[in-house]
């Protein structure tokens, strides 16, 4: 039985046949994975998206398609794409909905994460029992899951966030892994959120194309970067 990326790959593959009248041909980067496709010359965006969605199960709702950075909008012709490589962003309702039935609910000491941090690996990484992350949770829908988990251990390892965690006094119930696609704006792009004062704090470790992960510096909290990511 293939795996889901495997069966993304060939959903992307069988939602481009071939077509007697004029076409344009372009590419999807979906997860990692790069599909030729072809449409009618005449199609929008909307119709690739209607293409996907019968394949991928991804309603057209829960897509975002980029051209070099800049979201597609549904009416856009796909003509002036020809050649171009397209990204696209999504994540499907049962997967979202999956998350959102684990979102804490109750009081911190009852969290629904079940994962506990694992053994520090040597005293001056130690984080303090109190003020730190108490919950990892990578995305379990998406690839390489042990590695963003390993991410976000370190995170919490991290000796300078240890000291700001310890400074502030902040005790947080869940480090969780962010969905770039649920986060991704035309003009901006979201790399961390707050909820519930503190309950939750969703980092963006992965890049927007899922291809891989960002670079470690660029993955921590705002107080803790510095430069440019």
């Amino acid at each position: 039985m293939p795996s889901n990326d495997e069966a993304h790959e060939q959903g992307l593959q069988a939602s481009s046949p071939t077509f007697d009248g004029p076409s344009v041909n372009f590419q999807i980067s979906f997860k990692g994975k790069t599909t030729p496709m072809t449409l009618p010359l005449a199609s929008t965006i909307l119709d690739l998206k209607q293409t996907l969605d019968s394949t991928l199960h991804l309603p057209p709702t829960h897509q975002k398609l980029l051209s070099k950075g800049r979201q597609l909008a549904d009416t856009d012709p796909v003509s002036p794409l020809a050649g171009t490589k397209l990204m696209l962003l999504g994540t499907q309702p049962s997967a979202i909905a999956d998350i959102n039935s684990h979102k804490l609910t109750g009081p911190r000491n009852r969290s629904p994460y079940a994962r506990k941090l694992p053994a520090a690996r040597s005293a001056s990484a130690t984080p303090d029992s109190n003020y730190t992350f108490h919950r990892l949770v990578p995305l379990p829908h998406l690839p390489q899951v042990e590695r963003a988990r390993e991410l976000l251990d370190r995170l919490v390892h991290d000796r300078g966030i240890i000291a700001i965690m310890k400074k502030y006094k902040w005790s947080v119930g869940a480090l969780v892994e962010m969905d770039p696609a649920e986060h991704t704006y035309v003009d901006r792009k979201t790399l961390g959120l707050n909820r519930n004062q503190g309950e939750v704090i969703e980092l963006r470790i992965r890049t927007d194309d899922y291809g891989g992960f960002r670079h470690y510096p660029c993955t921590k909290p705002p107080l803790s970067v510095s430069g440019k990511c």
